[in-house]
């Protein structure tokens, strides 16, 4: 497509010698590859992947166009000296004319390819965050079953895969809430409360 693209432009006496020559090719190829793109859009999109400004995009086409058209190289196709909009979009129109049906419809089913893939691959993604979801809601049950009114230090770490200190550090720091310490020689295993454990796991 891109070879049909710059034989039309070259044909028009727009050649390679021109700042805006590869603007138009690339401006060219997003009008037939989404027809229904705006010319701003067209602007922002080519002046970011040449590294400009669309201001100077917009300005270097309309200076190639003024110069094809004073050549009378433009007679082919227009009556007169064309905007920047409809001389592209009508470049594109010619190119795709040009485009055989059997390479047209290869490069449509490489599209509905790739994006059946995106669709495959967000799909596994969010098989996967709800296996995990799943699997995270059944845990929870499982503690507030074994510990419906105070969870032990050592349980905590377990749940979070944390180590007991880190887990007595947050609760010091008042992490989750309240906290009772046992008696005795356990005074350092501190019991939070579930309820308060389990509001702040879930952010309820």
């Amino acid at each position: 497509m891109e070879t049909k693209i710059k034989r039309r432009i070259n044909d028009l006496g727009i050649t390679p010698n021109l700042n805006a020559y590869n603007f138009i090719v690339t401006a060219v190829k997003i009008i037939i590859e989404n027809p229904t793109v705006t010319i701003t859009e067209v602007y922002r999109i080519v002046s970011k992947e040449s590294d400009t400004i669309s201001s100077r995009v917009e300005r270097s086409i309309r200076h190639a166009i003024t110069k094809s058209y004073e050549s009378h190289k433009l007679s082919s196709i227009f009556d007169d000296k064309p905007v920047n909009s409809v001389f592209l979009f009508t470049i594109a129109e010619v190119v795709k004319s040009e485009i055989p049906r059997t390479e047209q419809n290869q490069e449509q089913e490489e599209q509905e390819e790739k994006a059946k893939h995106d669709l495959s691959e967000v799909k596994f993604i969010s098989e996967k965050t709800i296996q995990f979801l799943e699997k995270d809601n059944n845990s929870i049950d499982e503690l507030i079953k074994k510990y419906p009114i105070h969870i032990p230090t050592g349980a905590i770490a377990d749940f979070l895969s944390m180590d007991i200190a880190s887990v007595r550090a947050a609760v010091e720091n008042q992490q989750f809430g309240l906290a009772w310490r046992k008696s005795g020689k356990a005074n350092h295993g501190y019991l939070i409360p579930t309820a308060q454990f389990i509001r702040w796991y879930l952010n309820i």
